[in-house]
């Protein structure tokens, strides 16, 4: 009987061991890929975004709010950056967004510059004091994941900045 016991306790424990490390692994996973989207300031006027990701990446879309008011968004000057081909650059002043899409090439090693534009500053504001930010909601910013398909997104930094006024 007691070697009996000794033998459950010994398999129960096993077991149990056995589900901690499953849910640590589960966890360990849910919580990161480890992909970030950032914004930089440069001056004099130009923004770029940068990606990081332990993961491999097919693409991006972007979608980046900003203060309409004091901001205009020159579109055509988004580029993409060296592993990048980028497309789109649409403003939409209503709203104060400019979203574009990115495609990564096979030389992107996990980290880069996605993308460049120019920004100025409206007329009549004098030096303005802003952000940007991307606009997550829905996952309207996404990063997407080359072998699933899926958004891997799973942090972003905006950039905040005072512009000097043309």
């Amino acid at each position: 009987m007691g070697l009996g016991i000794f033998v459950f306790s010994v398999i129960m424990s096993a077991t149990k061991l056995g589900e901690n490390k499953a849910i640590t692994y589960n966890k360990s996973r849910a919580a990161g890929s480890g992909t970030k989207l950032t914004l930089h300031f440069t001056e004099p006027n130009i923004i770029s975004m940068m990606l990081t990701s332990e993961k491999q990446v097919a693409g991006i879309d972007a979608v980046i709010k900003y203060n309409k008011d004091m901001l205009s968004i020159l579109s055509s000057t988004l580029i993409g950056g060296a592993d990048f081909t980028t497309s789109g650059g649409t403003v939409n002043e209503d709203a104060g967004t400019f979203s574009f899409s990115s495609l990564a090439k096979p030389s992107f090693k996990n980290t880069g510059v996605v993308a460049m534009f120019e920004i100025r500053s409206k007329e009549g504001v004098a030096n303005p004091a802003t952000e940007m930010t991307f606009d997550v909601t829905d996952e309207r910013t996404a990063v997407v994941e080359k072998t699933t398909g899926r958004n891997i997104l799973e942090d972003t930094a905006g950039s905040k900045f005072t512009i000097t006024a043309k």
